[in-house]
């Protein structure tokens, strides 16, 4: 794991990039970059990663109110 300020040479693919390391921990660090790279470089590495979520809360199942009551109670027992 390379340690806070410490400079590199970020490759991959065709393209190198200058870098600072701003900060590391666990298996993973942050870098911030001499210059920005281009968005056409980004967009021509990145992919996308579809996650399967689970269903949206009904709004109409949720009953209103009921949270602040039962807070309300349960403070006024103690």
């Amino acid at each position: 794991m390379p340690a806070s300020g410490i400079s590199g040479l970020l490759a991959w693919g065709d393209q190198e990039h200058w870098c600072k390391v701003v900060w590391s921990r666990d298996g993973s660090c942050g870098l911030v970059f001499e210059r920005s790279i281009p968005q056409a470089a980004v967009d021509a590495t990145v992919q996308t990663v579809e996650v399967e979520t689970g269903p949206v809360a009904n709004f109409s199942n949720i009953p209103l109110g009921q949270k602040r009551s039962r807070r309300a109670f349960l403070v006024s027992e103690s």
